[in-house]
């Protein structure tokens, strides 16, 4: 394997899929393992170690190798508790299903949001002329107005008429 097309390789798919900042820093602390193991595959590189030289939890690094697996970057076995090492394989990266896959998936996700984007716009123009009819007939004027008119309640000043009489 060669060092350089296994760098280009991978900024081109991540140019089509974005890998997260943790998927890019193991997989490049992997390249640099191998490199310096004369590119002898299976590596073997304790999760601890990873921790401290990368500077991230556990949890964080098992995601990150998950997803360069799923995209088809590495090949690992997972290591026993205390007594084996997980061991780590770098892919050739045109073997990888996924970069044509998430192109596509990414250019349909846009087109579909785009379609979105205008759907919404149009609810909200429909939603804007019917509040703005709704206060040209009369209603919204104040609160009140506006619940008794949702009521159909007839609302009539009391008079003093009726109560003047005597009892």
């Amino acid at each position: 394997m060669n060092y350089i097309n296994i760098i280009e390789g991978f900024w081109r798919m991540n140019a089509y899929d974005r890998f997260s900042s943790s998927e890019i820093i193991l997989y490049l602390y992997l390249v640099h393992i191998c490199n310096q193991n004369y590119w002898n595959m299976p590596i073997a590189c304790k999760t601890a170690t990873l921790q401290s030289e990368l500077g991230m939890n556990k949890s964080t690094i098992i995601r990150a190798r998950a997803k360069l697996r799923e995209r088809g970057l590495i090949e690992f076995t997972e290591g026993v508790q205390n007594s084996c090492s997980p061991k780590y394989s770098l892919l050739e990266i045109h073997s990888c299903k996924n970069a044509t896959a998430s192109a596509t998936a990414r250019a349909t996700d846009s087109s579909t949001a785009g379609a979105t984007n205008i759907k919404d716009n149009n609810r909200d123009k429909y939603n804007y002329s019917t509040a703005f009819e709704k206060k040209n007939r009369g209603y919204g004027t104040t609160k009140q107005n506006n619940k008794d008119q949702r009521r159909s309640i007839d609302v009539s000043p009391a008079t003093q008429e009726g109560y003047d009489a005597p009892f």
